[in-house]
């Protein structure tokens, strides 16, 4: 345990997994700046504050995980991806859509092969200055439909990005 305290007490508490900028300042108002005034702290409080959530957050903060190991956890896909790095830089949504019709497919046959279906679809792009634009969509039907895929993304495209690669909010 000595180890653990060493590495960890001293970290920003917002490295804590499940710690996010909320929490963060939450946890500010009591005076928690690291893991270790996390762990330090009385475990009573946040029990009281948060619930089961701060009693979570303080055993993690100490080192201590009772939950079960699931060792086939990883075996079930949470989301099916894909993407592609182009050999040189393209412009206009007509080149656009045909490089989305492909993944579309892709991905859309992987998620009939894991026998799954989504409704959020994730669109990334990346233009020649390695600015990054990523938006999702969900849509009212789970699917594994191709074409529902490439819509949705195209809309995304549509929605935002401009004709010219210049990024919209």
């Amino acid at each position: 345990m000595e180890d653990y305290r060493k590495a960890f007490y001293d970290k920003p508490v917002r490295e804590l997994f499940g710690v996010g900028s909320r929490y963060e300042r939450h946890l500010r108002y009591f005076n928690i700046h690291t893991i270790g005034d996390l762990a330090s702290f009385p475990v009573e409080v946040l029990k009281k504050r948060w619930g089961k959530n701060g009693e979570t957050l303080w055993y993690c903060a100490r080192g201590i995980d009772y939950s079960p190991v699931t060792p086939t956890s990883l075996d079930i896909s949470k989301s099916v991806g894909q993407q592609r790095t182009l050999p040189h830089d393209i412009q206009g949504f007509k080149k656009i859509k045909v490089i989305i019709l492909e993944l579309s497919e892709m991905v859309s046959r992987r998620v009939r092969q894991g026998g799954y279906v989504g409704r959020t679809v994730f669109l990334t792009l990346r233009d020649a200055q390695f600015n990054f634009l990523s938006r999702a969509m969900s849509i009212n039907d789970h699917t594994d439909l191709p074409d529902e895929i490439y819509r949705t993304a195209c809309n995304l495209l549509a929605r935002h990005w401009c004709q010219d690669g210049v990024q919209t909010v």
